[in-house]
């Protein structure tokens, strides 16, 4: 496994991020890039979880090829530690995205990110939460953040800035035409 092709995926994100802080559009592209990986990624993990059932349970059956099987497991598990990493280093992008929306406003981020962590994607629900993200910049209401790329933010699933101070928290509910919203 080639780390540095994540590290230099990693270092364009955030070289993305910096030069398009006012381009609300590229700040929209930069996160359909961002999650596009972490999808990826979280779908790599899954894949390795399922081999290292396989594996572990051809090692019980087969004594000869048990040295071998062990060493495949240890490196899927690598591999998985691997992914898990770069999908918190993706996520640290998205934090460092967020709190620049916010103006380093430690209280905002504190209030957004006061929820339990939601561990992985839900394909389906991820597939409303991109049509209503879509929206946010076709209405041109300015940044908005897909709270799924961060670390930080875990309040609803969409922020975006209203007018002012203000900021809209969306939170899309699978199967339903209107989403829940709160503005503050």
């Amino acid at each position: 496994f080639d780390m540095s092709a994540h590290l230099d995926v990693l270092h364009e994100f955030m070289g993305m991020a910096l030069r398009n802080k006012r381009a609300p559009w590229m700040f929209f592209k930069i996160q359909g890039w961002m999650l596009q990986d972490l999808v990826t990624a979280q779908s790599m993990i899954s894949e390795y979880k399922s081999r290292i059932q396989e594996r572990e349970l051809e090692a019980e059956k087969n004594l000869p090829d048990k040295e071998r099987l062990r060493y495949e497991i240890k490196l899927l598990n690598r591999e998985k530690l691997v992914l898990k990493k770069y999908i918190h280093a993706v996520r640290d992008v998205g934090d460092g995205m967020a709190w620049r929306m916010f103006g380093h406003d430690r209280a905002t981020i504190y209030e957004l990110g006061s929820r339990p962590a939601v561990e992985g994607f839900n394909l389906e629900g991820l597939m409303g939460e991109m049509r209503e993200f879509g929206q946010s910049y076709d209405l041109k209401k300015g940044f908005a953040i897909l709270n799924c790329i961060t670390n930080c933010l875990r309040l609803g699933d969409i922020v975006s800035q209203g007018e002012g101070d203000t900021f809209e928290v969306v939170e899309v509910k699978k199967g339903c035409r209107k989403s829940g919203r709160l503005t503050r």
